[in-house]
């Protein structure tokens, strides 16, 4: 998979190639919240069914917050045939840390990320809880939540945030 920086993705949108495709595969309520202008949205657990769409380009560059999901999608499509999948390394994150434009909705809701770190803070919290003031089983949440945390460390993989996508509020 070849990798390119923000930096030559901002080259990349300055030209306007006609067959260049550039996407953010973050989710969509992501990419209202925060988004590179001219950026075309389509989320990672929809990106196989733009395959067939995504082949007429020469060169299909994909982002999302911090280069992880859009790795993911870059090998997702590989796997389809699809040779002309570029990864944008930091995504949104360094893009916008280097001072480059974006465009904000103001009325977006917290970013998926933050959905996951104040989900699993809150099961923690409300197991250790439970565990002193009902049953010590109660336990069990904080140390399921702690090894979901470890394994989404190990892998890049994280259900919590899977399983937060899928809410209607993500969509």
């Amino acid at each position: 998979m070849r990798e390119i920086s923000v930096q030559e993705l901002r080259e990349v949108l300055a030209k306007k190639e006609k067959h260049v495709a550039v996407i953010d595969v973050r989710t969509s309520a992501e990419h209202r919240a925060i988004r590179i202008a001219d950026v075309r949205s389509t989320p990672l657990d929809e990106i196989e069914r733009h395959a067939q769409e995504l082949r007429k380009y020469d060169a299909v560059y994909i982002h999302c917050q911090s280069g992880n999901r859009s790795s993911q999608a870059c090998q997702r499509l590989e796997a389809l045939g699809l040779a002309n999948m570029i990864n944008v390394q930091g995504g949104i994150g360094e893009w916008e840390q280097a001072g480059f434009a974006v465009c904000r909705d103001k009325g977006c809701q917290m970013p998926i990320m933050q959905q996951v770190l104040l989900s699993a803070g809150s099961i923690i919290l409300t197991g250790f809880i439970l565990a002193w003031l009902v049953h010590p089983y109660f336990l069990a949440l904080p140390l399921i939540v702690g090894m979901g945390l470890t394994f989404a460390g190990t892998t890049g993989r994280c259900f919590l945030m899977m399983a937060l996508l899928k809410m209607p509020w993500n969509r």
